[in-house]
């Protein structure tokens, strides 16, 4: 079990859960938009942005 109170790493966990919860966020709400707007593939790259910035963070742990 990792040791979660070491230097950063709690202050870690309110990042990830954001950052995911807004890949999640916008993979679903892309998923509801895609027959309905014209601008549905902008939600494909934001999901992959968040999971991209929230890469070196989770490394850090």
């Amino acid at each position: 079990m990792p040791d979660l109170t070491y230097h950063l790493r709690p202050a870690l966990w309110p990042v990830i859960f954001a950052l995911t919860a807004a890949a999640v966020g916008f993979l679903v709400f892309g998923w509801f938009c895609r027959h309905r707007s014209a601008w549905w593939w902008i939600w494909p790259p934001a999901t992959a942005l968040c999971v991209a910035v929230t890469g070196p963070f989770v490394d850090r742990l």
